[in-house]
């Protein structure tokens, strides 16, 4: 698919974690395709002229397929729970500034923080980070250890 977008929200879509853009469409959008900004468009190319510049993306549908229940995505990692993954995604960063221990504790149904906090281990993450620097391969494991 290729689309024109405002430059910004373009930028949010492909961000990485770390970046000041990384939020939950990165990771939502991320999970099903893979965008790419093409080239950036100067707004005075249009009539009238819009108030922002704007990018055109690329974005391939990521070819998934289905083994014994499981959704496989293309880096080679299996997602039993699409609908668990997104809450979790959107419980973190509609917390941003909490670390991920603190996001996810009153929905993760661990009798305590510990516990929690030794099953964000098992996944691979750290309990002190923040939403924005989880990828989504990371709130995958997140997912299977919740």
């Amino acid at each position: 698919m290729f689309i024109s977008l405002q430059k910004e929200f373009a930028c949010r879509l492909i961000a990485g974690p770390g970046s000041r853009e990384y939020g939950a469409i990165s990771c939502f959008v991320q999970f099903y395709a893979r965008p790419r900004i093409l080239f950036n468009i100067k707004k005075g190319v249009f009539y009238p002229v819009p108030k922002v510049d704007s990018s055109f993306l690329k974005i391939a549908i990521e070819d998934r397929t289905f083994t014994a229940g499981k959704n496989r995505i293309s880096n080679g990692l299996y997602l039993t729970d699409e609908e668990k993954l997104f809450k979790i995604i959107r419980t973190c960063f509609g917390k941003r500034r909490k670390t991920i221990l603190n996001s996810l504790y009153p929905v993760s149904g661990a009798a305590s923080k510990e516990e929690l906090s030794d099953r964000l281990k098992r996944a691979g993450v750290s309990p002190g980070r923040r939403p924005e620097t989880i990828s989504l391969e990371e709130f995958i494991s997140l997912t299977k250890a919740l």
